[in-house]
């Protein structure tokens, strides 16, 4: 072979574009993936990651596989090399961005999400998309097209050689220690700051209820976040309440309101509590009972099946296991949290076709063919849901609307005769408050103001509990 031969004629310089053009068709193809991930997203919806993963995915391998393709001898002239040079350096910190935002990825979904399905998925993609950067900045440095020439067309396989910026172990070296730099720096920082999936667009009112939640936890001097250990790993996370008043149940106006949603009344909560940030789970309830009578089974899915008078007796164990008070939120405790401070129909806003994003309810995934089933979303869960798999309320609070209902400490009567402020409901009575609605109902069965009853010894795979603890 003549030393002047173009590169395409070189064997090990045809293998290692062949390699690279095959990695880089693989990362055009999981962009994609991407790319359908951002235009349906799943429980997780983290829009504007996905996005930017796809965009740094999909954009650099159409340009080189384009280079890769030009044989002409003009790409070996000097301007050619230098703009290689520059473009092949983009290449590789995208590459580098690349692994970087996927490790991101893996610790947002992994330290809110309890789905193990979205955790492999995740896990799957970070692998593939690390094998491919990685290959294909071998398979570039090995036929080294930004330092070639026609006389050396693979300079990086021959040791003599030396190119003008730097050699292919250089090339490897620098690229893998800013993924691995990178990678760590965002790793780190994810752990550090815990990224919850909050709303990115307060209702009114919701901002102000944010910094009294952190004004009330700086008053107090504690975190507004307390940790409860259940013991063998299991631990229960709790948000701080501020004390504060609100508009309990619907106005007469409000969209599909129900008649015991009112009068609606102002109701004054004068002390701070902590308030599960999760609906109780099946392994939390097994932690301190010793058994799940749940039928939807699923260690992270809410408990269900559960009584009034079981909830009642969770929480005085759990007082005793734990040193602090817990027990069922009363009513307009309950309301006061879930609405954090706004005041539509949703913690969220107003419109129903918003409530994929918050709620687990019954809409596409449902299989139970109910009538009232909305066909125009979907949430991916049939029945119940691990819970934090949708979107919080403002104070962070999840499946506040829907899942499971929610026991309430308050035997269940008319708003006519309640007080204005702390109220507990009636002192005797024939059932308990629920509240929240639940994985088999509509938009309006899982409003901030829907309210249902019980009795205390009865459950069904529809009713579940979040427990509260006082702030001292």
């Amino acid at each position: 072979m003549s030393v002047n031969a173009p590169a395409r004629h070189t064997p090990r310089a045809k293998l290692s574009r062949r390699w690279l053009r095959g990695l880089l068709f693989l990362q055009l193809i999981t962009g994609f993936v991407l790319v359908i991930k951002w235009m349906n997203p799943s429980a997780c919806e983290t829009r504007e990651l996905l996005g930017f993963l796809a965009a740094i995915s999909i954009l650099p391998p159409p340009f080189f596989l384009w280079f890769l393709a030009r044989e002409s001898s003009t790409l070996y002239a000097f301007a050619w090399v230098v703009v290689i040079r520059v473009l092949g350096l983009l290449f590789c910190l995208a590459q580098t961005f690349l692994i970087s935002g996927i490790l991101y990825a893996v610790l947002l979904v992994g330290a809110e999400i309890h789905d193990a399905d979205v955790l492999l998925i995740t896990t799957i993609l970070l692998t593939i998309l690390s094998l491919c950067t990685f290959f294909s900045l071998i398979a570039v440095c090995l036929c080294n097209p930004w330092g070639r020439s026609e006389t050396n067309p693979c300079p990086a396989r021959d040791p003599s050689a030396k190119t003008h910026f730097l050699s292919a172990r250089g090339w490897i070296g620098l690229l893998l220690a800013l993924a691995i730099g990178g990678g760590a720096a965002c790793w780190l920082y994810a752990i550090k700051t815990k990224p919850a999936l909050a709303p990115t667009t307060l209702p009114a009112g919701a901002a102000e209820a944010v910094k009294r939640q952190e004004e009330t936890a700086k008053a107090l001097g504690v975190s507004k976040e307390l940790v409860l250990d259940l013991g063998n790993k299991v631990t229960m996370k709790l948000v701080l309440i501020p004390a504060g008043k609100f508009m309990m149940g619907s106005p007469e106006t409000e969209k599909g309101r129900e008649s015991n949603e009112g009068p609606q009344h102002e109701v004054t909560i004068s002390k701070p509590f902590f308030l599960g940030v999760y609906e109780v789970t099946q392994e939390q309830y097994e932690q301190i009972i010793g058994k799940n009578p749940s039928i939807l089974k699923g260690a992270k899915n809410p408990v269900e099946c559960v009584s009034w008078n079981a909830a009642v007796e969770f929480c005085k164990k759990l007082s005793q296991k734990t040193g602090r008070t817990a027990s069922l939120p009363t009513e307009a405790q309950w309301e006061y949290a879930c609405r954090a401070g706004s005041k539509t129909r949703f913690s969220f806003g107003d419109k129903d076709e918003d409530l994929h994003k918050y709620g687990n309810y019954c809409d596409k995934s449902n299989t139970d063919g109910f009538p009232w089933q909305d066909e125009d979303h979907n949430d991916g869960f049939d029945k119940t849901a691990p819970v934090g798999s949708l979107k919080a309320n403002a104070w962070g609070l999840y499946d506040v609307h829907g899942n499971v209902w929610e026991w309430c400490g308050d035997w269940y009567d008319s708003y006519a005769n309640a007080k204005n402020q702390d109220p507990m409901g009636p002192d005797s009575g024939s059932d308990h408050v629920l509240r929240g609605g639940g994985w088999h109902l509509n938009h309006q069965g899982c409003t901030s103001a829907t309210r249902s009853r019980y009795p205390p010894d009865g459950g069904s795979d529809l009713v579940g509990f979040r427990v509260a603890v006082d702030s001292k």
